[in-house]
């Protein structure tokens, strides 16, 4: 794990951040390792008292030297910053068993943690001014930022929460900060051969929890057993790394054939998480966790989008079925819905004079103009142009448009 000196000397350099041009301090020092600073500040103080309520450190780079990305800062009555969480480091993606080699030798085997990989999230719970805030690896509290259409991260958590009668907020200890794991299926929305039957389902774990008073103290403060009333992560034994790789390889193939899913591995060795990502778990990715999925406008039903960006995907649209074929009968229902609009993109083609009469037939009409820029409609044959619009129509870059049509507050 990380060492007593590590700790020390990160906590001596956070008690010692200046309160003047300390982004620039902060840049100056941690830059060069890839981290980046996100603050939030107090408001109008004294001069001599500190911007900065609190800060979060964060790093886009996996495999940064930096050992405390997502750590959480804020200063104390007396201006000195003091560590407020502390969460694990992000796991380190393995690509190639070389890679994996290279960091962690091959006799080493037997000193190494084990634990399955699940389809989820991770937070960490930390008490902030008498509250209990969630913070991600680079957010400082996102409890009310909008993870789904209709819910936010505060209420995804407490959905999930609440099916664990032994957990409550009162049991945890204000000076620990608390890092989980949790699945919700509105918010992850392959389950899997797990919930067949599309109903609500949730999951949380306990992954660890940090003793700050120790932290701030330059003292072990890590806990991976703690009883706050969720399951354990469970530990398998590793004999060899590279039985891991190959079961993790295969699992995209073993999935379509027996339903078993098998998402990978998180291989604890020393201060580091390393990841080993099945091939099921990328298909996943690939299909439901894109940064753009994310970054959706609020309204829009985040499961239902993802469905229509593999629909119109040439590459994802059988993948998608193979993965997730709970969700045929959406599939068939967008077939049914573009079939419509491509009629209706055809009826426009051969009517010159056509007037939209609703919201639906005016957003197509105006599909069509940019269809028509871009490429030229041979009107001689019906069948040409119904074949031209399919394949211009057929495009994830279409996605918003074709959601909005279906799914959205213009569907017909």
């Amino acid at each position: 794990m990380t060492s007593i000196k590590c700790i020390q000397d990160f906590t001596h350099f956070v008690n010692n951040i200046p309160n003047v041009d300390t982004l620039s301090y902060l840049y100056d020092k941690l830059g060069k390792q890839g981290v980046r600073v996100i603050y939030e500040k107090w408001g109008n103080l004294n001069i001599n008292s500190p911007l900065y309520k609190r800060i979060i450190f964060t790093t886009f780079i996996r495999s940064s030297t930096f050992r405390f990305p997502g750590v959480i800062i804020s200063p104390n009555t007396k201006g000195v910053y003091n560590v407020i969480s502390v969460p694990p480091a992000p796991p380190v993606t393995i690509y190639q068993l070389k890679m994996l080699n290279e960091n962690i030798p091959k006799d080493e085997n037997g000193n190494i943690t084990a634990i399955k990989v699940k389809d989820g999230t991770c937070i960490t719970l930390y008490s902030f001014q008498g509250e209990w805030r969630i913070s991600s690896h680079r957010g400082i509290d996102i409890g009310n930022v909008k993870a789904t259409a209709d819910m936010t991260f505060n209420q995804l958590l407490d959905d999930v929460l609440s099916v664990y009668e032994d957990f409550s907020y009162e049991k945890l200890n204000k000076n620990c900060s608390y890092t989980i794991g949790f699945s919700h299926s509105d918010f992850h929305p392959f389950q899997g051969t797990v919930n067949p039957t599309r109903k609500p389902f949730v999951e949380a774990w306990f992954i660890q929890s940090s003793n700050l008073t120790k932290f701030n103290n330059g003292k072990p403060f890590i806990k991976f057993n703690e009883n706050i009333g969720l399951p354990l992560q469970k530990s398998i034994k590793v004999d060899d790394i590279k039985k891991l790789c190959v079961s993790a390889t295969n699992a995209y193939q073993n999935y379509i054939n027996t339903g078993e899913t098998n998402y990978g591995y998180l291989l604890l060795y020393k201060h580091r998480y390393y990841l080993i990502e099945s091939t099921l778990m990328e298909s996943i990715r690939i299909l439901f966790y894109l940064d753009k999925f994310n970054k959706l406008d609020t309204g829009i039903d985040k499961r239902k989008y993802i469905i229509v960006n593999s629909f119109l995907s040439a590459n994802k649209y059988e993948m998608f079925l193979k993965i997730a074929p709970i969700y045929k009968s959406e599939f068939t229902f967008l077939n049914s819905e573009v079939a419509k609009i491509i009629d209706l993109l055809v009826k426009i083609t051969f009517n010159k004079n056509f007037i939209p009469q609703t919201l639906y037939e005016t957003v197509i009409n105006e599909f069509h103009k940019y269809i028509t820029q871009s490429i030229t409609l041979d009107t001689r044959k019906v069948e040409s142009v119904k074949s031209i619009i399919c394949t211009f129509l057929y495009d994830q870059k279409n996605t918003n448009m074709v959601y909005r049509l279906t799914y959205g507050q213009i569907k017909q």
